[in-house]
């Protein structure tokens, strides 16, 4: 499963969230994995990314 920060189409078998007014895109093998699962984006000094948190993922 990967992330990107980009603007994107998305594929007729994709699962597609708005929330806040931000707009996931999933394929949906990854969709059972973000279900009830909170994505945040963070930037410090090791580096910057998407932490993915809540049951059945782990931080990535």
């Amino acid at each position: 499963m990967g992330l990107a920060l980009e603007e994107s189409t998305a594929n007729p078998e994709d699962q597609i969230y708005e929330v806040d007014g931000i707009r996931f895109v999933a394929s949906a093998n990854a969709a059972a994995y973000l279900k009830e699962a909170t994505v945040e984006y963070h930037q410090g000094l090791l580096g910057k990314g998407f932490r993915i948190r809540g049951a059945g993922t782990s931080t990535c």
